[in-house]
């Protein structure tokens, strides 16, 4: 549901890393909490000005749970961060952008 509709998905590897996820010890009950809350997002007003860390923002133009304007918003409330957008990608990193996901990372890390 949450994959990129235009590209091939690979079950059985999903699957294991869903099992893997989830047999992983120790377990934190509270972190799926977390998750949500997080997802659900925060009523504070957050500085996003005050990031100061190399930011690089990763979209997939057909994320069914992401709005185009949360990380639009994003990008713009951080300096100097860089909003990367991938049509046809959903809520996940599918393999066949993964070279040019590590690319895009390593040219934005500092030095680079």
């Amino acid at each position: 549901m949450l994959a990129s509709p235009r590209g091939a998905f690979d079950e059985a590897w999903a699957r294991d890393v869903a099992r893997r996820g989830y047999d992983r010890r120790p377990f934190d009950p509270r972190a799926e909490r977390r998750q949500l809350a997080a997802g659900r997002g925060s009523r504070k007003t957050l500085d996003l000005s005050r990031i100061t860390a190399p930011t690089l923002i990763v979209y997939g133009e057909d994320d069914p749970l992401v709005r185009p304007s949360g990380p639009k918003a994003l990008a713009r409330a951080i300096p100097g961060s860089r909003l990367v957008e991938y049509p046809g990608m959903g809520h996940d990193l599918p393999e066949p952008l993964w070279a040019d996901l590590v690319g895009e990372m390593s040219r934005h890390l500092p030095g680079r």
